[in-house]
């Protein structure tokens, strides 16, 4: 079986479950293990580093208008992959290659050629997607076992961080975007409640959108965890200057007690695979650094 994965997740979950040798072609983003090398076929349009938040959104929002995608496909390469399976995500179009930007590709290549659109909403999708994944690769007994290893992970913090909430769960603000900030959406609400946590202004299951400042005045949140989509520590990091620079910031419940955290968004909350119990392990180890200590703490900084 030949695959084309055009989403870096995908490409990793295959990897994970001993398909590798499967894959012919990868986006620039994707993983690729030490001794392979595979054809690249999907590129980006616009390299998002140096650039702000506010300059990276009103560039997004200019390809929104003009229905334009931020990734490119170079159609003569996915041919020469000769691709029976083509994994395509579909949740934000604008960020991966998806089916608006992707719709004459896929038509130009072999009609035997099938087209999986990966379009998680919530924590269990993505769990459901990893198994779809092991069936179309055959690989699902290898899916099964991977996926019992997540969700043993998973049901261990949950069951520690209900003992250490005690019945007393912090309000959590966990920023995916900071100019305009931007609550998180997806199954990153279900992250911060199965961590322990109280989710503030975020939208379960759907895409999120950016959050009126006064209401995050009146949320008046605990912990706030800042970790815009794309950017690394160091920028996520430059990015939180924006926010101390807000009205009513130095007032925030967070802000007094010094528990507002920055997150690598390169590595951690987006990406539909393993990284998701990484994201739950690194979000319990914040709230409750007591009983999570050793998990991930090093990779969130704590701004004073």
């Amino acid at each position: 079986m030949r695959i084309v994965s055009l989403l870096p997740s995908v490409t990793r979950v295959l990897y994970a479950l001993g398909a590798g040798d499967n894959i012919v072609g990868v986006t620039y983003a994707c993983p690729q293990p030490d001794g392979q090398s595979k054809t690249v076929v999907s590129h980006d349009m616009f390299a998002t580093s140096g650039y702000t938040s506010e300059q990276i959104a009103a560039f997004l929002r200019m390809l929104g208008h003009q229905a334009q995608g931020l990734f490119t496909i170079d159609e003569a390469k996915l041919e020469e992959c000769a691709p029976d399976v083509v994994f395509l995500q579909g949740s934000c179009d604008l960020c991966v290659p998806g089916t608006s930007s992707n719709e004459g590709t896929l038509a130009g290549i072999s009609g035997n050629t099938r087209a999986i659109m990966i379009q998680p909403h919530s924590l269990g999708e993505v769990m459901a997607d990893i198994r779809r994944i092991g069936e179309v690769a055959n690989r699902k007994l290898e899916a099964e076992t991977f996926l019992s290893t997540l969700k043993q992970r998973m049901m261990k913090v949950m069951r520690l961080a209900a003992g250490a909430a005690r019945g007393k769960r912090k309000r959590v603000l966990l920023l995916e975007w900071v100019d305009p900030p931007t609550a998180c959406g997806l199954w990153l609400p279900e992250l911060v409640d199965a961590a322990g946590g109280i989710p503030l202004l975020g939208s379960p299951q759907k895409p999120a959108v950016p959050t009126p400042w006064e209401q995050v005045l009146n949320a008046n949140p605990e912990v706030i965890i800042v970790s815009p989509a794309g950017f690394g520590l160091e920028g996520a990091t430059n990015e939180t200057e924006l926010l101390r620079k807000r009205e009513g910031w130095s007032s925030l419940a967070a802000v007094a007690s010094g528990d507002v955290y920055v997150v690598d968004g390169t590595r951690f909350f987006f990406q539909p695979d393993d990284r998701v119990i990484d994201s739950l392990e690194l979000i319990a180890s914040i709230l409750y650094p007591e009983i999570f200590a050793e998990v991930h703490r090093s990779d969130a900084l704590r701004l004073g």
